[in-house]
C-alpha cells in the first residue's frame, strides 16, 4: 500500500502550489521494495523517476520549471499504481493587502436602493427597444416576454449611485469593506451587461460627479468599489455596434466585431444571443480603447475604482487578460483584478486551451464558484462534511496562497 498525504510537509514541499525553479520534496510511506515517481508536464510525456527508500519510507526530489504551467505526479509500484496529483507551479505575484481581508458586498444597481430625493423618471427612449419605469419599488423582478421567450421590454426599478451612497453607512455597519458593482454603464438592458458606452455612467443610475462622489464618500468608510467589466462583447445598441441607428457610429468601430453569414445572425454573437456582439479583443484599436493610457480601465480607477472584476473571463483571451492586468497594476498598484471562472480556475480549459489566469500575470482571484457550490451543498444537506472539506482542500492544493486569499 502507498501512503502519501499531500497536505503534510513531510510527504509534500511545499505543500500546496509551487513557485517556478522551488525544489519540490514527494515522499510516501510503504511496504513496497520499490516505489517510483511518475511526473508529467501538463501536455508533454510522463517520465520516470527512482525513489529512494529509507525503510518505509520513500522520498524523491525535483526542481520546478522555470515558467509557470501544471505538474502532475503519481506513485508506481509493483502492482499499484495512485491517481494523479496536481502541483500548480506559478510565478511568484503578491495580490492587494487589503483585498485579501475584505467583506464584498455585490450590488445589482437598479435593484439596491432609490435615493430620499428620488424623482421618477422614464428610461431614455430608444429605436429598437422598449423601456419602462416600474413606479413601486416592491414590485417583485419581471422581464416581459414574446413569443419566442425572447425579452420583449426591459423595466427599470430606478436603483442609483446616490442610494447607493446613503447606504454607506449601513454597509459599513455589516462590516462590508468592498462594494462589488454590476455593469454601470450606459446600456439598453437593466442588467447593464450589453454596453452601450464604456464612457457614460448610465444616466438612470446618475453622473460621473455621483461615482466620483460614491468612491470618496464610501473610502472615508474603508469601502472601496471594484466595477464589472464586460468586454468579451459589447451591446448589439451600443456606439460601437449600433445595430438600432441610436448612435450614428457603428461604422468607426467595425473591426471591432466578425461578421460573416457563417453566424445565424450575420455577426458572431456572445452565446449566440443577439443582443450581445462579440469583440475581437487582439485588434490593436480595441486593445488601445480599453487598455491604452487613457484607455477605459484607467479612467475609471482615475475617478475612484479600486479594481475590475472580468465578465465571463474564459471567453477573454489569455493576451487580453495579461494586458489588462498590466493597465491596471500600472494605473493603480493595488487594484485588484478579479475574473469570473465558474470551475476550478487552476486547470481551467476552454476553447482546446489550457488558461493561465493563476501564472502570475493575470488574476488576483477568480469568484471562487466551487467553494460556493461545496458550502451550499453541505448547508442543504447534499452533500457530507467530508465531501465539503474536500472540495475545500482540493482548492487549498491546487491555488497559489495569493490567488486563494483573493478569491
Amino acid at each position: 500500500m502507498i501512503l502519501h498525504f499531500w497536505d503534510r510537509e513531510e510527504d509534500r514541499s511545499p505543500v500546496g502550489a509551487a513557485a517556478c525553479g522551488t525544489r519540490i520534496v514527494l515522499a510516501l510511506s510503504s511496504d513496497r521494495e520499490s516505489v517510483q515517481l511518475a511526473l508529467r508536464a501538463d501536455g508533454g510525456e510522463e517520465r520516470i523517476l527512482p525513489m529512494e527508500r529509507r525503510g518505509d519510507r520513500f522520498r524523491a526530489e525535483f526542481t520546478a520549471p522555470e515558467q509557470s504551467g501544471l505538474l502532475f505526479y503519481r506513485f508506481l509500484a509493483p502492482g499499484e499504481a495512485t491517481p494523479p496529483r496536481q502541483i500548480t507551479v506559478y510565478e511568484p505575484c503578491e495580490t492587494p493587502g487589503w483585498f485579501k481581508n475584505a467583506l464584498v458586498y455585490q450590488i445589482f444597481p437598479d435593484r439596491f436602493a432609490r435615493e430620499a430625493a428620488y424623482v421618477p423618471r422614464q428610461p431614455e427612449k430608444r429605436r429598437g427597444s422598449y423601456r419602462f419605469l416600474v413606479p413601486d419599488w416592491d414590485t417583485p423582478p419581471f422581464y416581459p416576454r414574446d413569443e419566442r421567450q425572447a425579452v420583449s421590454a426591459w423595466p427599470f426599478w430606478g436603483g442609483t449611485l446616490r442610494g447607493m451612497e446613503e447606504k454607506l453607512d449601513y454597509l459599513a455597519s455589516l462590516g462590508v469593506s468592498c462594494l462589488y458593482l454590476n455593469p454601470i454603464f450606459e446600456a439598453c438592458s437593466s442588467h447593464r451587461y450589453d454596453t452601450g458606452d464604456y464612457e457614460r455612467i448610465d444616466s438612470l443610475l446618475g453622473t460621473e460627479e455621483d461615482f466620483v462622489r460614491l468612491c470618496e464618500r464610501a473610502r472615508e468608510r474603508g469601502i472601496r468599489i471594484l466595477l464589472d467589466g464586460v468586454f468579451s462583447h459589447t451591446g448589439a445598441d451600443s456606439r460601437y455596434f449600433d445595430r438600432c441607428g441610436n448612435y450614428g457610429t457603428g461604422e468607426r468601430y467595425r473591426e471591432w466585431f466578425r461578421f460573416g453569414e457563417q453566424y445565424p445572425h450575420g455577426y458572431e454573437c456572445w452565446w449566440n444571443v443577439p443582443d450581445l456582439p462579440n469583440v475581437e479583443e487582439l485588434r490593436e484599436s480595441y486593445l488601445e480603447y480599453i487598455c491604452g493610457e487613457n484607455g477605459i480601465l484607467r479612467r475609471w480607477l482615475r475617478l475612484g475604482a479600486s479594481g475590475w472584476r472580468l465578465d465571463v473571463a474564459d471567453e477573454l483571451p489569455d493576451e487580453f487578460i495579461r494586458a489588462v492586468r498590466r493597465a491596471v497594476k500600472s494605473e493603480k498598484s493595488d487594484a485588484v483584478l478579479l475574473g469570473e471562472v465558474w470551475e476550478d480556475a487552476s486547470n481551467k480549459e476552454s476553447y482546446g486551451r489550457r488558461r493561465a489566469y493563476f501564472g502570475g500575470r493575470e488574476l488576483d482571484g477568480v469568484m471562487n464558484y466551487p467553494l460556493r457550490a461545496a458550502l451550499l451543498g453541505f448547508a442543504r444537506g447534499e452533500c457530507s462534511a467530508f465531501a465539503c472539506a474536500e472540495a475545500l482542500e482540493c482548492l487549498r492544493e491546487h491555488y497559489p496562497r495569493e490567488n486563494l486569499l483573493s478569491g
